[in-house]
C-alpha cells in the first residue's frame, strides 16, 4: 500500500513534536512502515524528518488550536496539499490519503481514498463541527474516531472500535513517587488547570506542572503560588520520568467540551502513575478499574481524598497500571486498529 498523511499544518512536521495530534500522525506512519507500505507526508514547508519523506507546501498555516477563537478558513496551504493529494490519487501514484488535521477542507472532500482520522474535540469550533456533520452523513466511513466518547460528542455510531492514540513508553521501571501531584498537558482553563491549582490548595500538596503555556487565559497568578511549580514544555522522555517521581496525574478538565481522547492520561498510565479525573469524557473511558480514581464533576472534596488514597498505591498496583496500559495503548496494538480501518473504509 502506498500511503499519503497529512499531519496539522498549524505549525511545520517534525519527528519529536511535542504536540500529540503530530506525535500521533507520526506514530501511526511508523507502524504502517513497519508493516511495509510506502509512506510520504505531504506538509507545511519548513517540516523536516528522519523517518519519512515529505513533500512540503508553500503558504499560510492553518490556525493553532491553542487559540480557537481565531478562525479556521480554507485559505490555507490545505488548498495546496488537498488539491495535490487528490491528483495522487486519481493517478494512482497512491492507494490512500489519510488526514490528521483540523479544518473544514478535508473533512469536506469527497473522494473514497481520502480518510479522515478526527483528533478534534467537538464544542470547540463550530465550523468544524458542522463540516463534519456534513461528512457523517455523506460519508461516516471515511471518519475515524479515537474514542467512543469523542464519536458520541459528535452523533457518530461507531461500527469500528474507536483508534485510540499509541503511546511509546519510557521503558524504564515503576518507582516510588518522590512529589507531590502533577498536571501535564496544555495549559488552559478548558484543560482543567484552575481546578488543579485549587484542589492541591486546600489539599495542601504540591502541584507540578508541565506542559506549553501561552497566557491565553491570563493565568500567570495561579502559576505563580506558592505551591504549584512549573516546568515548562518537557521532552516525552523527561516527562515520563517526571510521570514516575509524581503521586497520581489530575485530568479535571472542563467537562463543558468532550475530551477527545485524553494523550496525557494514556501516557501517565504506561508509565505506571494512577489518574484522577471527572466522570466525563474520554478520561472515564481510557481510567479503568485500579488505574486511578474518578469523581463526579466538580466534586473537589472526593478528588482530595483520592489524593489521598492514591497516594498509599504500592509499587505493585502502579506496575499492574502500567502493565494493562502498555497492553492497550502500544504502537503494535493501536496500529492495528488503524490499519484495519484504512483497510475496510477503502474496500
Amino acid at each position: 500500500m502506498r500511503a499519503i498523511l497529512i499531519p496539522p499544518v498549524f505549525t511545520s512536521y517534525v519527528d519529536e513534536s511535542p504536540y500529540s495530534t503530530i506525535h500521533l500522525c507520526q506514530q501511526v506512519g511508523e507502524y504502517l512502515k513497519g508493516i511495509g507500505w510506502q509512506v510520504t507526508l505531504y506538509a507545511l514547508h519548513g517540516s523536516i524528518s528522519k523517518r519519512f519523506e515529505i513533500v512540503q507546501f508553500e503558504g499560510d498555516p492553518q490556525p493553532s488550536i491553542i487559540d480557537p477563537r481565531q478562525t479556521y478558513t480554507t485559505g490555507s496551504v490545505l488548498i495546496d496539499i488537498v488539491s495535490s493529494t487528490m491528483d495522487a490519487l486519481v493517478s494512482g501514484e497512491y492507494d490512500v490519503a489519510v488526514n490528521f488535521g483540523h479544518d473544514v477542507l478535508p473533512y469536506s472532500t469527497d473522494f473514497e481514498r481520502f480518510l479522515n482520522v478526527v483528533t478534534f474535540s467537538a464544542g470547540i469550533v463550530p465550523v468544524i463541527d458542522a463540516s463534519i456533520d456534513t461528512a457523517l452523513k455523506l460519508n461516516a466511513h471515511r471518519l475515524g474516531f479515537i474514542s467512543k466518547s469523542q464519536a458520541a460528542a459528535y452523533g457518530a455510531k461507531m461500527v469500528i472500535p474507536p483508534l485510540y492514540c499509541p503511546v511509546t513508553p519510557s521503558g524504564r521501571a515503576v518507582c516510588s513517587p518522590q512529589g507531590g501531584v502533577l498536571f501535564a498537558g496544555r495549559v488552559t482553563r478548558s484543560k482543567g488547570i484552575d481546578n488543579a491549582v485549587a484542589l492541591c490548595r486546600s489539599a495542601g500538596v504540591t502541584l507540578t506542572v508541565a506542559g506549553q503555556y501561552d497566557n491565553l487565559d491570563g493565568l500567570d497568578d495561579l502559576l505563580s503560588e506558592s505551591h504549584v511549580r512549573y516546568v515548562g514544555c518537557l521532552s516525552r522522555d523527561k516527562l515520563y520520568d517526571l510521570m514516575r517521581e509524581s503521586t497520581a496525574l489530575l485530568q479535571l478538565q472542563n467537562c463543558d467540551l468532550d475530551e477527545a481522547f485524553g494523550m496525557v492520561t494514556a501516557e501517565a498510565l504506561c508509565a505506571g502513575l494512577p489518574v484522577i479525573t471527572w466522570e466525563c469524557g474520554a478520561n472515564t473511558e481510557l481510567v479503568q478499574e485500579g488505574d486511578g480514581i474518578v469523581v463526579m464533576p466538580g466534586d473537589m472534596a472526593a478528588a482530595a481524598e483520592a489524593i489521598c488514597d492514591i497516594g498509599s498505591w504500592t509499587i505493585k498496583q502502579r506496575e499492574q497500571i502500567r502493565q494493562r496500559a502498555t497492553d492497550r495503548f502500544l504502537l503494535a496494538s493501536v496500529g492495528k486498529r488503524y490499519e484495519e480501518w484504512i483497510k475496510t473504509a477503502i474496500r
